[in-house]
């Protein structure tokens, strides 16, 4: 996902803001989430940050479903989510103009991280 709007130090130092966003657009536990976040290269948006992000699930039809989820969620949802995660961690104002711009994948594609069950 591309962002602009927002420093991308005051990213990094709020990555749980980003976090909590994605996990409430995709209806699935904080901890079920993790990003990462760097520059975006894309020219245009010199000052925009890139958010990868990995959610966890524990099933294929899990995965399945969230990836039908994820196709229905709207650029409005992303920054409403942004905003509210943001307020919730207190740092509403470094995130006041963070406008959601694209997802960056060409696909998208689901890989289950299932762990041993005796």
């Amino acid at each position: 996902m591309l962002f602009d709007g927002v420093a991308l130090e005051d990213a990094i130092a709020n990555e749980a803001v980003f976090v909590a966003a994605i996990a409430d657009v995709a209806d699935v536990a904080d901890d079920d989430v993790t990003v990462t976040i760097d520059a975006s290269d894309r020219r245009r948006l010199a000052s925009g940050i890139r958010v990868a992000y990995l959610i966890v699930v524990d099933s294929q039809d899990a995965a399945d479903d969230l990836l039908q989820h994820m196709a229905n969620v709207s650029v409005d949802d992303i920054d409403a989510a942004v905003a509210q995660a943001a307020d919730d961690a207190g740092a509403a104002s470094a995130f006041a103009a963070v406008r959601f711009q694209t997802v960056t994948l060409k696909s998208l594609f689901s890989r289950v991280l299932a762990s041993a069950v005796p």
